[in-house]
């Protein structure tokens, strides 16, 4: 039986057939109570839920065909099994047992082994209907929150979408004059990241479900990036109705200070951390950064001066749906999907994350990351660093003309040739006319796929190196796309700098 015990009530007049019951039950890890008349019986199987009751028929106020409907009655016990303990064999006996909703009998004398078997097939049946029943009731409160989520994400979908074709449509008016396009663009372009951000969001619960969400740790210089980060957000809350003080604190600022984590994770925390302050806090001033390292460990945190989260939210506040409560105190709209992401991102790279909040002061979230921590000097790669690749050859083989753009404009500074094929077949003969030092392929084209494009190439350039770009980031799509032949794999949105370093490792 089950390590938790179950409560068994034993009612019966004899008191040789109490001492019998209750010892023979007592090998059964359950806990027992008696009772030797109905009126007793009936008011301990009210205030107490049994897991099962053992009920002789022949009992001094009523007999236990009465008891049995009584208790069929009361919502507390209508559905606790009941076996009857009786002397009576014969079949009319034991059928009207079973019609007064009794689930088995016991016949006396019994055996011992007999009633500890029949006991626990009872209990074992009932926790069996309380699982599947719990089961469903978790299921239908499932159902009920993916519908809350689909309503709430269609709302925010319709808001950015809406302001992207109606602007789209003034757009497309020839009286439009030249500071009404370049406004009008920019509510296009920021609708557009929010539902890029959306669809991100939608894409890392699919992946945290499922346990495909893929982790590439690799060395960067934390102080540049958080630089980079906190100039992007004083940049932009300078447009915002209500703008915020955002600050960089960090306790150590050596610009060389370099740890080995996933650079696009990590952004991807703090920005989910900052954007909720922004939007949910109604302060003025947000302070990220770390402050607290070790050699094996890294603290941040994303402090804001708001009027704090009501303590009764903190407990839930990672999980998916609990948005739509904490609108009770925000009166702002959300998704319910950045806290919960960042939690399991968090968890992901190894790390915890907590949050403290103080009534009308504000709130600072927390994460620990392990790190290793690699400070050999070393040049790192940013924007003034004079890249000279004048005597290199790429081919980037694209079919989406701004993804081509965008990486032309990432690398022709360093002065390399660069070449562009539309489709795979078109990258295999520009492979075999122009020769380059380097492939650049994106993996999901029209026709032949970069993985099959990559495979042919490999069969006349074994050793040409190739850099896979992708959509997708899950381990096993980077193995196949390793075993087809590529040396490397850029997820997409790539950030300039990040393709810069990968490509620096094959053409220096």
């Amino acid at each position: 039986m089950p390590d938790q015990k179950s409560k068994i009530l034993i009612i019966d007049d004899d008191k040789a057939i109490l001492k019998l019951v209750t010892s023979t039950l007592e090998e059964c890890n359950v806990l027992t109570a008696t009772a030797s008349n109905g009126k007793t019986a009936i008011a301990k199987a009210k205030t107490n839920r049994f897991d099962l009751i053992l009920l002789d028929i022949q009992l001094p106020d009523m007999n236990g065909y009465e008891i049995c409907k009584k208790l069929k009655l009361y919502p507390t016990t209508i559905n606790t099994p009941i076996i009857f303990l009786t002397v009576n064999r014969d079949i009319e006996s034991l059928t009207k047992g079973f019609d007064v909703g009794a689930v088995d009998y016991i016949t006396k004398p019994f055996h011992p082994q007999e009633l500890k078997r029949r006991v626990e097939l009872q209990i074992n049946e009932k926790k069996y209907k309380n699982f599947l029943k719990e089961n469903t009731n978790e299921k239908e409160k499932e159902k009920q929150d993916i519908a809350l989520f689909i309503s709430t994400l269609g709302h925010e979908i319709r808001n950015p979408l809406n302001a992207i074709l109606g602007f789209s449509e003034i757009l497309q008016s020839a009286s439009i004059g030249e500071q009404d396009r370049v406004t009008y663009s920019g509510y296009i372009h920021k609708s557009g990241k929010v539902l890029f951000r959306l669809l991100s969001d939608i894409i890392d619960i699919s992946k945290i479900e499922a346990g495909k969400l893929n982790i590439e740790k690799t060395e960067i210089y934390i102080n540049q990036e958080l630089q980079e980060l906190a100039k992007l957000y004083q940049d932009l809350t300078l447009n915002l109705d209500h703008p915020f003080n955002i600050k960089l604190s960090v306790s150590n600022d050596d610009l060389k200070y370099r740890i080995n984590t996933d650079l696009l994770r990590l952004n991807q925390i703090l920005r989910n951390l900052i954007d909720n302050a922004i939007n949910y806090s109604k302060g003025s001033n947000i302070t990220f950064g770390f402050d607290k390292v070790t050699s094996s460990q890294i603290r941040f945190f994303v402090m804001d001066d708001g009027q704090g989260i009501d303590k009764e939210f903190t407990k839930k506040i990672f999980e998916f749906f609990e948005r739509g409560k904490l609108e009770k105190i925000t009166n702002k709209d959300g998704k319910g999907l950045g806290l919960a992401i960042c939690k399991n991102l968090v968890n992901k790279l190894g790390g915890e994350i907590r949050v403290k909040t103080y009534t009308g002061k504000g709130t600072v979230f927390y994460f620990t990351l392990p790190i290793k921590e690699d400070n050999k000097q070393r040049i790192p790669i940013n924007e003034e660093t004079q890249i000279n690749w004048e005597d290199k050859k790429i081919l980037v083989v694209e079919d989406t003309m701004v993804n081509f753009l965008f990486i032309k404009a990432a690398i022709q500074k360093t002065g390399i040739k660069i070449l562009h094929a539309k489709d795979g077949l078109t990258g295999i003969t520009l492979t075999k006319q122009e020769n380059p030092d380097l492939i650049l392929m994106d993996m999901v084209m029209p026709g032949i796929s970069g993985l099959q494009a990559t495979m042919e190439i490999r069969k006349f350039k074994p050793i040409i190196p190739i850099i896979a770009q992708t959509g997708y980031n899950s381990e096993e799509e980077k193995n196949n796309i390793l075993r087809a032949g590529c040396n490397d794999v850029l997820n997409k949105p790539i950030k300039p700098k990040i393709l810069l370093s990968t490509i620096s490792k094959y053409l220096e």
